[in-house]
């Protein structure tokens, strides 16, 4: 998205053009009308520099390679491959590269020792902790060892991710 054009809060439909969510009238992003794109509230707050404590230089963010068939880019965290025509963080100096939620975590915008209502049918509270003990827990859903920042806890049992937890709710199966 050009810097020059102006965003608009918008109500309807659309697809976010970063995370691929589909919002309906429920939720709200922002609409650019010059490109007919949409951002999800979340997406509209990644920001467009950051830093990375293995790198000096400023990590700038890349809003997709249009041409990029020859081009190969991996993660330097997750050591997987970052598809170019999805958003990701990376260095010009260093020629590094980074998933934006590798960087920056999945919960990016939840903060620990706060404890939410289950928005289930189940009446619960979800409390949000640091993970940052030198013995991590296991994910209850997963069965991997917690790792990102943050250890989401309701009635006792541990979920290392948001996903983790919305799939147990659900019923779904780790894959």
């Amino acid at each position: 998205h050009r810097r020059d054009h102006p965003l608009f809060i918008n109500m309807t439909k659309g697809e976010c053009m970063r995370c691929k969510s589909i919002y309906n009238t429920s939720f709200s992003y922002i609409e650019c009308v010059k490109c007919n794109t949409f951002l999800c509230l979340t997406c509209t707050n990644v920001p467009c520099v950051t830093h990375y404590k293995h790198d000096s230089h400023p990590l700038t963010l890349c809003f997709g390679e249009e041409d990029a068939r020859n081009l190969e880019y991996w993660c330097e965290i997750c050591e997987s491959k970052v598809d170019p025509k999805m958003w990701f963080y990376t260095c010009e100096s260093c020629r590094i590269t980074l998933h934006v939620t590798c960087l920056l975590g999945e919960t990016m915008y939840l903060k620990s020792l706060r404890t939410v209502k289950n928005y289930n049918d189940v009446e619960e509270e979800i409390v949000i902790s640091c993970n940052c003990g030198s013995s991590r827990p296991d994910c209850d859903h997963c069965a991997r060892r917690c790792v990102d920042a943050l250890v989401f806890k309701c009635s006792g049992i541990n979920f290392c991710t948001l996903s983790c937890m919305n799939a147990t709710w659900t019923g779904e199966a780790e894959d």
